[in-house]
């Protein structure tokens, strides 16, 4: 928590290359940083809470192609970052809540195929996302509301194959989905609230899937 709460900060927030690691909540609370943040390209963790609160960090936010793993809460609540989120292809997990109300992101959502593990609410109303949602193949599961209230995110849903489990609320007003969804495994263990949502798409959903149902 080296610069918890620090809320006189202003400007653009420039980490310098020569920094390899960065603390838990080490800028949490910073709410006056109004510019983009830099960070540095030796960097393999995001921890957890580093950026939480900072509402007012701005423009593009580029993840280092360094990066492993992002932690819970590592940007929750950072409302003003813009355009599309580059998840690079280093990134093995996203923790919960990590992007939850970034809400200024836009275009589609890409997790790339290193991802293995998403936590609960991680994307839960980013509401600027406005393509294609396209999951990582080698995710197992699609925890509790991950992607709620991310309204804006059109096309097909395809849920992968290694997914086994979809959490409650997984999907809750995701409205602007439009095209078909694809469960591409029947035997994927589905919580109730889920399948109220799939009144929404067009979809075949097989006998093996609607007996593995949870409430």
């Amino acid at each position: 928590s080296a610069f918890y709460n620090c809320v006189f900060f202003e400007g653009d927030l420039k980490i310098p290359d020569s920094v390899t690691a960065i603390g838990t909540a080490a800028f949490s609370d910073c709410l006056s940083i109004h510019g983009n943040v830099i960070l540095p390209n030796n960097l393999e963790f995001l921890n957890e809470s580093i950026f939480c609160r900072c509402y007012q960090l701005s423009g593009n936010m580029v993840i280092p192609k360094t990066i492993k793993s992002i932690g819970n809460y590592a940007f929750y609540y950072c409302r003003d970052f813009t355009g599309q989120l580059n998840i690079p292809d280093t990134v093995k997990s996203i923790g919960s809540y990590a992007f939850e109300m970034c809400m200024r992101f836009t275009g589609p959502l890409i997790i790339p195929n290193s991802v293995e593990n998403i936590g609960n609410d991680a994307f839960k109303c980013c509401i600027g996302f406005s393509g294609e949602l396209k999951l990582s193949n080698k995710l197992k599961s699609i925890e509790a509301s991950v992607f709620k209230n991310c309204s804006n995110l059109i096309g097909s849903l395809v849920i992968p194959n290694n997914i086994i489990s979809i959490g409650d609320y997984a999907f809750e007003n995701c409205s602007g989905f439009s095209s078909e969804l694809k469960l591409q495994n029947d035997q994927v263990s589905l919580h109730y609230s889920f399948l109220i949502q799939l009144l929404k798409f067009k979809m075949v959903l097989s006998i093996n899937a609607v007996d593995s149902l949870e409430h």
